[in-house]
């Protein structure tokens, strides 16, 4: 059967009666009203106008919270060691890529990946916070688990929160191998002889220098300084006998 073009509708119907064409343009609305209220039926259509999972930022506050007191617990409390600030920022990569990469809103942090948009942000994001910790700190496994399954028992269960899991151990594992290599904890010695003005181990412990692999480690983001020798240190006074001065 031949298609009208719609601008064409007018000279289609012009040899037709006032009634029948008027009965002929009832029919074609009624068609139309027809067809609009069954397409969203389809699967197709059912897909596209499904809304994306809510995630609630509580979430990811609790296991910032988590997170804080692993890394605590593994390196001790009154521990003086930029780590700390290490150990937070693969949680945080991790927990980002397993959000946007499901949400779109901005670009993943090294990841050309992406999640399906139906899938649980929640989920994905207390996945990532977990994998992470746990490659890192297995000590505290016992302790992980047991928090991962009580912030799983409040995402409701369902084929969302499967893909965001899936996804958020997609984000972890990424940030894992993105690490790989590094520099932590390689030994860098101190071998600087001993001289005024040189630091040296302080008594009565004399205990060395703290994690200095953290010199070494690979950058996360920024770009490295600018390379710069200091000049050298300025010369020490000379001691002076009493009742002298110095020139």
């Amino acid at each position: 059967m031949g298609q009208h073009h719609p601008f064409s509708f007018r000279h289609s119907c012009s040899s037709r009666t006032p009634r029948s064409g008027l009965r002929a343009a009832i029919g074609v609305i009624a068609l139309l009203a027809l067809v609009v209220l069954v397409a969203p039926a389809g699967p197709t259509a059912a897909a596209d106008h499904r809304q994306p999972p809510s995630a609630d930022p509580a979430a990811i506050r609790n296991w910032n919270a988590i997170a804080t007191e692993t890394i605590s617990a593994n390196l001790g409390p009154n521990r003086p060691s930029g780590q700390v600030a290490i150990w937070h920022g693969f949680v945080s990569a991790a927990v980002y890529n397993a959000v946007v990469g499901i949400q779109g809103t901005y670009a993943p942090y090294k990841w050309r990946e992406s999640g399906p948009a139906t899938a649980s942000p929640e989920a994905s994001a207390v996945t990532a916070a977990h994998h992470i910790l746990l490659a890192f700190f297995p000590a505290s496994q016992a302790q992980l688990d047991t928090a991962y399954a009580a912030s799983l028992a409040e995402i409701p269960s369902g084929p969302a929160k499967d893909q965001g899991v899936a996804f958020g151990a997609r984000a972890a594992a990424h940030i894992i191998d993105l690490r790989e290599g590094d520099g932590r904890f390689v030994d860098v010695p101190f071998t600087e002889p001993p001289a005024p003005g040189v630091w040296r181990p302080t008594p009565p412990a004399r205990l060395p220098f703290i994690d200095t692999w953290l010199g070494r480690l690979r950058r996360s983001c920024s770009p490295p300084p600018p390379s710069s020798v200091p000049a050298g240190r300025p010369p020490c006074p000379q001691p002076t006998t009493p009742g002298t001065r110095t020139k």
